[in-house]
Formats: C-alpha cells, sequence, structure tokens
C-alpha cells in the first residue's frame, strides 16, 4: 500500500527529523537567521511516520496513535513546548470506496483527539493533500483530496499544502528528494503566513 509516512510533531527545544519536516526545521532556524549551536535555539521532530498506512491505523488507541502521543509527551516532559503538527497520509485511504468514503470524518475525528490528548486545543496542523496521479483509482484519491480540503471547514488552525504535481520517483508514489526538500519549505511557508509561526 503506498504512503509516504504519516506525521511529525515539531517541537521547539528538542533534535531529530527526518524528510520534509527536516527540511522545515533547518529553513525555520534560518529565516529566523538563528546559528545552529548547542546553547542557541533548537527545533526538534518527534518522526512517527509509518509508511503504508490507512487513517484507521491511526485511530486513538491502536497502537500507531498510543506510540505518537507517548512520544510526543516524553519529548514534552523533557522540556520541550509543542508548536504544530505536519501530516502527509491519506494514499492508503484512496484503494478502496469505502477507505476514501469515510477518510474525512475520521481524519476530523484524528485531529480533535490529538489536540485533546496532547491537552493542546489551539495546536496549528498543517496537512499535505495527497499526490498520487498513477492510482489505480483517480476517483478515490480526489475523493480523499477533497475529504482533506473539507476539513479545514470543521478544525480550527488547520491549514493545508498541495504535493499535486511535485515530482515522484519512478514508483510513481514517493516523492523524489527534490520534491521532498520543496515540500519542507511549502510546509514552512504555510506555517510562517498563516502566523502559527510567529514565535
Amino acid at each position: 500500500m503506498p504512503e509516504h509516512g504519516s506525521s511529525a510533531l515539531l517541537l521547539a527545544g528538542k533534535a531529530c527529523g527526518v524528510g520534509p519536516g527536516l527540511v522545515f526545521a533547518a529553513s525555520l532556524l534560518r529565516a529566523r537567521k538563528y546559528k545552529v549551536k548547542p546553547t542557541g535555539p533548537q527545533i526538534g521532530l518527534v518522526p512517527c511516520a509509518i509508511g503504508g498506512t490507512s487513517i484507521v491505523q491511526w485511530e486513538k488507541g491502536r497502537v500507531l496513535y498510543n506510540h505518537m502521543i507517548q512520544r510526543t509527551k516524553a519529548a514534552l516532559e523533557k522540556g520541550g513546548t509543542l508548536k504544530a503538527l505536519l501530516w502527509y497520509q491519506g494514499e492508503s485511504d484512496a484503494v478502496e470506496k469505502s477507505l476514501a468514503d469515510h477518510y474525512e470524518q475520521r481524519l476530523v475525528t484524528f485531529f480533535n483527539h490529538v489536540r485533546t490528548d496532547l491537552n493542546n486545543h489551539n495546536l496549528p496542523i498543517i496537512q499535505v493533500a495527497i499526490n498520487w496521479p498513477a492510482a489505480p483509482h483517480p476517483e478515490y484519491v480526489n475523493k480523499v483530496r477533497s475529504a482533506q480540503r473539507a476539513a479545514l471547514d470543521h478544525v480550527k488552525h488547520l491549514h493545508l499544502v498541495d504535493a499535486l504535481g511535485l515530482p515522484l520517483l519512478s514508483d510513481h508514489i514517493h516523492l523524489t528528494t527534490e520534491a521532498q526538500t520543496e515540500l519542507g519549505l511549502m510546509l514552512l511557508e504555510k506555517y510562517i503566513s498563516t502566523g502559527e509561526g510567529k514565535d
């Protein structure tokens, strides 16, 4: 099942990262003219991405969800400050009609549960609209993409960047390295332009 990974929680004060999240964090430091040094400001990621997963596998109480919440709380206990959730997931929900049909409701519920369990009801969330032009069922991809846009009407402080058109590897699913970099910069631009990244 295709998937680029599923989530990255951004924290100020801790360090580690992967994929577009790493580009996002490094570029945010540069945008704020911070010098990367042990005593200076740090931006950390809590990478939780698992390829090939559907939104059902991220439901509250399931293993992936529990691990994400536990890892985030552990980072917060070490002095981090939770600043945003970067969310790129959905291709695996575009393989069956029933999954695509229920995606919007499951996505909104997921975001609400994350905020509640992390005690951060205004947590900024930046999601990525999926890019899968070679999908066997393009109508299901369109359904998931529509659900990702529709979620904006139901979840405050939720923002969207679109991966459509970014170059893919020869598998026609995963982003190239250059596309991962571009996506990281798109996430950063959205984070700053919406005012979520003002501090």
